[in-house]
């Protein structure tokens, strides 16, 4: 299956639509326990997510997980990502491959992990800082097995441009949904593709956009109204909800590998899971989607210029 759990939401309250919060500690071993009976082979998590990697560690030595068997072992992949090393620090080669170690060597710890299958740099800004000794580093930690595949998550159409400019790295994680298109547009998704990238999305339901009412927007996401109006009508069309044109859209482009999905609730994963079941969308509504939704302005398709 193409769904990875994204574990944000069991570390930290997170999303435009949640209403719960984040969840008890038993909560998210539910959720975890659920991803596993279903199929999901991946979990998504991040030093910066709160407590997620703390939750997902205590998850495996509950669940008598196997420390030793590190990247092979079974149900789940892990991928994590290493936060942002300081800009305006100067550091020899060697200082950035400690700070690296060491960041991943905590996240491991908390995990309960001697390695991760994925290891991505946070910022994408390091892909070029420090004279490129970041992602020397990077690779690094690759060879001393720490990590299996290494990458970067991105943000931008211009960042997964200077993503392909480097080589050794294995993996991107870049936000695409039926309101982003960019990398879809300008064929830098198949440029991915074609270059042997994993690539995995995230942001598919743009923090949960696609769940909300468009009559009932909070100011600053007005502006949201109208292609939302438009998203519904089409879900409509589809015999769809929103959500499930959304997963569906994206689910099945042959470039991505993954798609990064979180949720709050033990419901909100079954019914992720239901629908990544769904047959194929015909092309016919691929189509109108990529002809009605290009081009949607970056404070919609961007959270972090949504305001509040």
């Amino acid at each position: 299956m193409k769904l990875s759990l994204g574990t944000v939401q069991l570390g930290m309250p997170y999303g435009i639509a949640n209403r719960s919060g984040k969840p008890l500690k038993h909560e998210a071993f539910e959720i975890i326990k659920l991803a596993k009976n279903s199929g999901i082979s991946m979990l998504d998590t991040a030093a910066g997510y709160g407590e997620s990697e703390a939750i997902i560690g205590e998850y495996f030595m509950e669940d008598s997980l196997s420390v030793q068997d590190s990247c092979e072992r079974k149900p789940f992949q892990v991928t994590t990502k290493i936060s942002e090393i300081e800009v305006d620090k100067v550091y020899t080669q060697d200082e950035i491959y400690n700070v690296l170690e060491n960041r991943l060597k905590e996240s491991l710890n908390r995990l309960s992990l001697n390695s991760v299958d994925y290891c991505m740099l946070h910022a994408p800004i390091n892909m070029t800082s420090h004279d490129g000794k970041v992602i020397d580093a990077l690779n690094g930690l690759k060879e001393q097995e720490l990590a299996r595949k290494i990458g970067v998550s991105v943000y931008t159409p211009e960042e997964v441009v200077q993503f392909l400019s480097i080589k050794g790295l294995d993996v991107i994680q870049v936000p695409i949904n039926i309101f982003d298109l960019r990398l879809i547009q300008s064929g830098l998704l198949d440029s991915l593709y074609k270059k042997g990238i994993e690539v995995h999305a995230r942001s598919v339901l743009l923090q949960g956009l696609f769940t909300l009412n468009p009559e009932k927007l909070p100011q600053h996401l007005k502006e949201a109204r109208q292609p939302l109006e438009l998203l519904g009508k089409l879900s409509k069309k589809c015999d769809l909800s929103p959500a499930q044109l959304g997963l569906l859209f994206i689910r099945d482009f042959c470039e991505i590998s993954r798609l990064v999905v979180g949720c709050e609730s033990k419901l909100q994963l079954a019914e992720n899971v239901a629908t990544m079941q769904l047959p194929a969308l015909d092309q016919a509504i691929k189509d109108e989607i990529l002809q009605s939704f290009d081009g949607i302005s970056e404070k919609i398709i961007n959270p972090s210029k949504w305001g509040r």
